[in-house]
């Protein structure tokens, strides 16, 4: 469906058509060179173990550190102790990972005998919430389980949301009717967005749209009553052509969705004019109902997207053709990384940064933000592919990229560069942060892929993977250095009530934080000038992962 080049360079056919160059040399062939300290993988498993067919969609994290993915499977599948078994054709699954422990908690599948797949989550303190779709496979449509709870099917395919506890318990679901695809969810409070693409008359609800044409833009929003879930309103933008939305994020009342257009398409009483590309727009939700406020084009395809206040933060793939971000024109196709600054009632751009070279090809699909920190993840192909000064190789045909940049205002400066993956097709599809990991999930092809040593072996042919990367609070050079002339330990470590934080003394007070997975403060205290160990109270946090940082130090905290 969708025609841009950089669209068709990363689709399964043309890398099938391309496979017998792939193994051909480039004309500029270099070894792998980090100017900036990359952080090596520290964890990699395969999400579904001993399927013939999984991949990985999405993830999230919740403030104990935990983390949930999401995506199908086909066949049987192992998640720890768990074994779930697709109905059919293949199923949705999901899925809790103790990072504590480095293992899954439990595992849930959605699905019944036609094809079924989950493509977003997110989790609101103790509820998890997933969107997916369940095309159906014939006329008559079919049901679709959710924890032992089914609900039929309809005859031309559809969407579903469902809520979980973070005990893996389903509360609800609802499942929507008409031709459309849900490709992205976004949560504040008990209000619920979902964005996609449809082309039949679809309902959300009591609201019926009707596409211009192709496949129109979605936004809709649902309220979460506790027990079950209605939308609320539901809002379509596009043209006579080809529209997607494939990312969205929520701040206050303030919607921002990012995806691909073709020709001219419409957002309320705007419309986007010039060559097919990506599009960044913003709703204002006013309880009852929901409208465009603004819009703006993005170079190429907008994958994904997030919010830190004003600042909006876009991330995807664009040709040499289409590369223009506001005033700033990027030459090389590739992936690519830009910044809006939202001002109300429109938006401009800040910076744009091109990700590849003119010998390589990037397409970046996940985005991640905490604080001044950028983390983007996705596909790349060349033996000398530069991310700022880090050159990254592939090992075969097309490898796992995760790169971190750090947001200066007028622009961004890459701080580290990493990569993972074998002789075939890998790729990162979803990432989350804490505030001492990095999480990527995505799949690979058989028979392997290699993470920092870790091998992921496989003889089925796509399997979905879950991976982490140690990271600190600046960047990893810099608390590197420091830890190694300021080592500082805790004993107990896991604690259950109380831990002894030893350091080495200095001449000054320090102050004594402790951070949860998401970065918040949960502990604060000051070692005084010449003490070298102090007490840590942990006794009423929730059991997971923490971070301690005490002066110029830092260590992780276990508290069970």
């Amino acid at each position: 469906m969708r025609s841009t080049l950089s669209q068709f360079l990363f689709s399964s056919g043309y890398r099938r058509a391309l496979a017998p160059l792939l193994a051909l040399p480039l004309a500029i062939v270099a070894e792998p060179a980090a100017h900036a300290q990359a952080p090596a993988w520290q964890t990699a498993v395969i999400s579904a173990d001993g399927a013939p067919n999984s991949t990985v969609k999405a993830t999230a994290t919740d403030a104990d550190g935990n983390v949930y993915i999401t995506g199908r499977f086909l066949g049987s599948a192992t998640f720890g102790s768990t074994v779930l078994t697709s109905a059919g054709d293949f199923d949705a699954f999901i899925a809790k990972w103790n990072s504590a422990t480095n293992s899954f908690v439990w595992a849930q599948r959605v699905g019944g005998t036609g094809r079924d797949e989950a493509t977003a989550i997110v989790v609101s303190g103790t509820n998890v919430y997933l969107a997916g779709n369940s095309p159906a496979s014939t006329s008559l449509g079919y049901a679709v389980d959710f924890g032992g709870a089914p609900l039929a099917g309809t005859s031309t395919g559809d969407t579903f949301v469902a809520r979980l506890t973070d005990a893996g318990t389903f509360s609800w679901a609802l499942r929507g009717a008409g031709e459309a695809t849900i490709n992205a969810l976004a949560v504040n409070g008990a209000n619920l967005y979902v964005a996609g693409e449809f082309g039949r008359p679809t309902t959300f609800g009591s609201t019926a749209l009707t596409s211009a044409g192709g496949s129109d833009v979605f936004v809709a929003k649902l309220t979460d009553t506790g027990t079950s879930a209605s939308y609320t309103w539901a809002q379509r933008a596009g043209s006579s052509i080809v529209d997607q939305a494939l990312a969205l994020a929520v701040n206050g009342t303030d919607v921002y969705v990012g995806g691909f257009f073709q020709l001219q398409p419409t957002f309320g009483g705007s419309a986007l004019t010039g060559a097919p590309g990506g599009f960044v727009a913003k709703l204002t939700d006013a309880g009852a109902s929901g409208a465009f406020t603004w819009v703006q084009s993005s170079g190429g395809t907008v994958s994904a997207l997030a919010v830190n206040g004003p600042n909006i933060y876009v991330t995807g793939s664009f040709s040499a053709s289409n590369g223009v971000f506001g005033t700033i024109t990027l030459s090389t196709g590739g992936g690519f990384v830009a910044k809006l600054t939202d001002a109300g009632a429109g938006s401009s751009y800040n910076w744009a940064l091109g990700l590849g070279g003119a010998s390589s090809i990037v397409s970046a699909q996940a985005l991640a933000v905490r604080g001044t920190a950028l983390y983007i993840a996705g596909r790349f192909f060349g033996r000398a592919t530069p991310f700022g000064t880090t050159i990254l190789a592939t090992a075969g045909r097309i490898d796992i990229f995760v790169a971190k940049l750090t947001d200066t205002g007028a622009s961004a400066d890459f701080t580290w560069a990493q990569r993972a993956g074998g002789v075939n097709d890998d790729q990162a599809t979803a990432l989350a942060v804490t505030s001492t990991r990095v999480f990527v999930a995505g799949d690979f092809q058989a028979p392997s892929a290699d993470f920092s040593g870790t091998s992921l072996t496989s003889a089925a042919a796509v399997n979905g993977f879950l991976a982490a990367l140690p990271e600190a609070s600046g960047p990893l050079a810099t608390y590197t250095a420091r830890q190694a002339s300021e080592p500082i330990t805790l004993a107990p470590n896991p604690a259950h009530a109380g831990t002894t934080l030893n350091l080495r003394a200095a001449t000054e007070n320090r102050a004594l934080v402790l951070l949860d997975a998401t970065g918040r403060q949960v502990r604060a205290q000051t070692l005084p000038a010449g003490a070298a160990e102090a007490p840590l109270n942990v006794a009423g946090l929730a059991p997971g992962l923490y971070h301690v940082r005490c002066g110029a130090a830092s260590t992780r905290l276990v508290v069970e």
